[in-house]
């Protein structure tokens, strides 16, 4: 009878060792080399366009709620603006050096470049459709916000 149990035993262990082994060990997170990713934010899906409607969504921080609240706005408005009707300008200046001193050369590169994206647009019929925040545990407040406005207002 012992030695029943005994096998009864030994395969269950043998049994659960395989089906756990059938599982993934990896662990799917949330991390990076460059830090925590933030799957989906506050109002983010909000601010998305389709084919009625030029949608934006912009996240602002700052010590001050209504402060954060509405350079939030502000940044939304200005990415429905470039949306909307934007010209980008871009300077590039690359700068090549190099000086030979006897058997031994030294070269050195400098590589810039500005780019500028204007808009100048006048938009009416702005609807807020998304608004929240969030304090952090230092004080700080986050400021969410999705925009749109009707194509054909454009």
């Amino acid at each position: 009878m012992k030695s029943r149990i005994l096998i009864i035993a030994a395969f269950s262990l043998i049994l659960m060792g395989a089906f756990s082994s059938c599982k993934s060990k990896k662990k799917v997170t949330a991390k990076s080399e460059i830090g925590d990713i933030i799957e989906e934010l506050p109002c983010e899906d909000k601010g998305k366009s389709d084919k009625n409607f030029f949608r934006a969504s912009a996240m602002s921080t700052s010590s001050d709620l209504s402060l954060a609240k509405e350079k939030a706005l502000l940044l939304a408005k200005q990415r429905l603006v470039t949306l909307i009707n934007s010209n980008t300008k871009s300077v590039t200046d690359r700068y090549v050096n190099e000086r030979e001193i006897g058997d031994a050369a030294e070269f050195e590169q400098k590589f810039e470049n500005m780019t500028r994206e204007v808009a100048d647009e006048t938009i009416n019929n702005i609807v807020v459709t998304c608004e929240k925040a969030s304090v952090t545990e230092e004080g700080k407040y986050h400021g969410f916000v999705a925009i749109e406005v009707h194509r054909m207002m454009c």
